[in-house]
This record gives C-alpha cells, sequence and structure tokens, in this order.
C-alpha cells in the first residue's frame, strides 16, 4: 500500500473519530425512556385502566343518556389509548400495570355504591377533576419526556383528553347547573399525567386537537338541548 493511500486512510480514520465525539449526547438517547417517560407511561396506564372500569359501571348504574354516551366514548378511546401505548412499552421494554392505582380504585368502590343522579354527579365530577390532572401530566411529559417514542404518543393522547374534558364538563353543568366543584382526581392517576375521538398516533396533534375541541362543543351544544 502506497505511503499517501496509508495517510489517506488514517486522516479519514481520524476524521470519523472526531466526528463522531461532536455529536451530543442527547442525539443517542432520544429514544431511551427518562425515569419521567417511564412514570408518565405507567400513570397513563392506569389511567386506561382505570377509565375503562368506571367506564362499564355506567352501564348498570346510569340511567342517563348523557353519561352514557360520554362512557362509551371514554371506554373506547382508553382502549385505543391503552393498545397503542402497549406498544410503545413493548418497543422500549418496560412492564405497564396490570390495575388502576390504590386512588382510582377506591373511587370506583364509591361508585359502585351509588346510582341514578347521584352516581352520576360523581362520575362527572371525577371525570372533570380526573382529565384536568391527566392534561397537566400528558403537557408536562410532551415539553420535558426523553423518548421520542414516549413524547410522539402524549402529543397523540392529548387532544383526546381535552375532548373527554370537555364532554364530562358539558354534561355535569347540564345536569347540574353548577361547576365540577373540589374533588380528588383519582380516574387521573396519581402521577398521571389525562365527532370522533379515535387515538391516530399517526395524525399531528394539531389538526387533531383541533378537530376534537370542535367536537366538544358542538356535543356540549347537543346535550345541552337535549336535557332543556
Amino acid at each position: 500500500m502506497s505511503t499517501h493511500r496509508t495517510r489517506y486512510i488514517t486522516l479519514t480514520g481520524a476524521s470519523l473519530a472526531i466526528a463522531a465525539t461532536c455529536i451530543p449526547a442527547t442525539a443517542f438517547a432520544a429514544t431511551s425512556p427518562s425515569t419521567a417517560d417511564k412514570t408518565f407511561v405507567a400513570a397513563n396506564e392506569q389511567v386506561n385502566l382505570a377509565e375503562i372500569a368506571i367506564s362499564q359501571l355506567v352501564m348498570t348504574h346510569s340511567s342517563s343518556a348523557a353519561v352514557h354516551t360520554l362512557a362509551q366514548k371514554t371506554v373506547s378511546d382508553h382502549m385505543a389509548a391503552k393498545a397503542k401505548l402497549m406498544a410503545v412499552a413493548g418497543k422500549l421494554g418496560l412492564t405497564l400495570p396490570t390495575a388502576p392505582n390504590a386512588m382510582q380504585q377506591a373511587q370506583a368502590a364509591q361508585l359502585k355504591g351509588l346510582t341514578g343522579s347521584s352516581f352520576d354527579q360523581l362520575y362527572l365530577r371525577d371525570q372533570v377533576a380526573g382529565h384536568k390532572m391527566s392534561i397537566a401530566g400528558t403537557n408536562t411529559e410532551i415539553s420535558t419526556g426523553s423518548s421520542t417514542s414516549v413524547v410522539s404518543y402524549a402529543r397523540a393522547y392529548l387532544p383526546v383528553a381535552q375532548m373527554h374534558l370537555s364532554m364530562a364538563q358539558a354534561d355535569l353543568a347540564a345536569i347540574s347547573g353548577g361547576g365540577p366543584g373540589s374533588v380528588q382526581a383519582g380516574s387521573g392517576g396519581q402521577a398521571a399525567t389525562n365527532g370522533s375521538t379515535d387515538l391516530r398516533l399517526g395524525w399531528s396533534a394539531g389538526a387533531v386537537g383541533l378537530a376534537l375541541l370542535g367536537g366538544g362543543a358542538v356535543y356540549a351544544d347537543r346535550r345541552r338541548r337535549a336535557l332543556q
């Protein structure tokens, strides 16, 4: 091998080594979940589990058409979210919770003891408080999350949670004539983040958010008219 060629190979190798050291460490760790990512994933799965379980109680404990509609949309969306989150967790090697947290379980137990308007009032108050907490946690994950997969999930989950909140607020105002009040946000998860409301992770968050929030306004108007 000629001296010129040997020198060229040596310089090329050195250049690549220097270039590698100049790449920020975050470029390699972009998809690695941080402790905050893991906390969000676990809490969000507990939200999914709790919402599915509590929504099923509506079928036997409430006679309100509006509450039944909310529960049906909620359980459908959280089942879709659960499937998407399972895919994200599998990709990252994360183990998901298999049951709601203690607060969520206590909340479900309280709802089981109620029927009719008493059930509806508490269910809707819990939905409002829980989704506010879920939205706050999701926004935190979007702003500070390390894993691109988890942040992408959170971006698509956010408008769905916002839609559920809008629906719950409209229903609560319609049946009680008052605001959500002050309650524990068990359905939002202790560390939670929480038209059509399918969780389609491929959509841009902006487009989905506009569609869902617009649907929430239409839904609220229809609920008020139906209950007048």
